[in-house]
């Protein structure tokens, strides 16, 4: 691992170990693969949740809560309620596009594999410093802020399961561009995080 990154990866056994309580404890993760080559992957919290005070449970609960301009499907009622969290330093605004813009498109997101790929980018955002970002990245999402904003407080998030999933990225000269979403991210602003 480099020498900001919080998770070290193994590429012999391709196994990811982060550190608590003085030990290395093995997380689960994935790396979604390309058939392109020399693509760029950056790591992302996937954090499964459920709510309390408003229920969320569903990826169709929270596109109802944020009051997304979609027709909802039974897929979305389906579909395990999870918020893509980037797992690096970020300048605020920065952060909270990223994680709206994933967390809303992440059907688009292909199975992933426990399979090294080169070119990671290192992981510099704790699990726990992702999940307190979760009320955020909700806010950041809402349609109608007047609606959702003053019932934050009420909203209490559950964390079921964490996943750490490397997404691949296409190199645009100043942007990075993810492969399956067409989210992007300027290079500067991701120089500029591992400074943060």
């Amino acid at each position: 691992g480099e020498h900001d990154s919080l998770v070290l990866s193994c590429y012999n056994c391709h196994s990811s170990w982060e550190e608590k309580q003085g030990g290395f404890r093995e997380i689960s993760w994935s790396c979604i693969r390309s058939n392109h080559k020399g693509l760029y992957s950056l790591p992302f919290w996937k954090i499964q949740v459920s709510s309390t005070g408003i229920l969320m449970k569903s990826f169709a609960d929270f596109l109802r809560l944020t009051n997304q301009p979609v027709v909802i499907r039974k897929s979305h009622e389906e579909r395990q309620l999870a918020f893509f969290v980037p797992a690096f330093k970020l300048r605020p605004s920065t952060f909270l596009r990223l994680g709206k813009n994933l967390t809303l498109t992440q059907a688009k997101i292909p199975k992933g594999e426990a399979s090294m790929v080169k070119r990671m980018h290192p992981v510099t955002l704790q699990r726990k410093e992702a999940i307190q970002a979760l009320k955020s990245v909700l806010a950041g999402a809402a349609s109608n802020k007047q609606y959702l904003l003053p019932r934050l407080p009420e909203i209490h998030f559950h964390p079921l399961d964490t996943e750490l999933i490397y997404l691949p990225f296409f190199d645009k000269g100043h942007d990075f561009v993810q492969e399956h979403t067409g989210v992007s991210l300027e290079k500067s602003v991701l120089r500029f995080g591992r400074k943060l």
